[in-house]
């Protein structure tokens, strides 16, 4: 297996406005990643709103959050939003 997992964002934070990531992930190998997990701290005055993932995840608040991704086959690939309240500038 061979895991990539990157995430970006377009906009520029503003304290007490929301910001938005997007989080991509992929197998570029040729085995199987089992029991993935993607996990994620806010730093920098960033708390945990929602995303669009439909994965199962644990943690809140500046984290850490974990997303269960489980078995991710070669070839395959993901990607979700992330909302984040920024909290500090």
């Amino acid at each position: 297996a061979y895991l990539r997992i990157y995430k970006w964002s377009e906009g520029e934070p503003a304290e007490g406005g929301n910001l938005l990531y997007h989080i991509n992930y992929e197998n570029n190998g040729d085995a199987p990643a089992e029991n993935v997990d993607i996990t994620d701290t806010m730093l920098g005055g960033l708390s945990y709103l929602s995303d669009t993932s439909g994965l199962p995840r644990t943690g809140g608040g500046s984290g850490p959050i974990v997303w269960e991704v489980g078995t991710l086959n070669p070839g395959e690939s993901g990607g979700f939003d992330l909302f984040v309240e920024v909290t500090r500038a």
